[in-house]
């Protein structure tokens, strides 16, 4: 039956949208924490060059 088959591609597009929903909410969390922890890691970068120029 055509109605069925599209009740079941709409079923199954909106669980596809509703993943993908939920993966971004998983994801997002972690990019963020990729961002912080390469500012943190310039941080000390920064902070090793500076003592090395000024105790060798």
């Amino acid at each position: 039956c055509p109605n069925t088959k599209f009740l079941t591609v709409s079923n199954d597009a909106l669980s596809l949208r509703q993943f993908m929903n939920h993966f971004r909410q998983v994801v997002h969390p972690w990019k963020t924490i990729e961002v912080d922890s390469d500012a943190l890691l310039n941080v000390f970068k920064e902070a090793d060059e500076e003592y090395k120029r000024i105790y060798g």
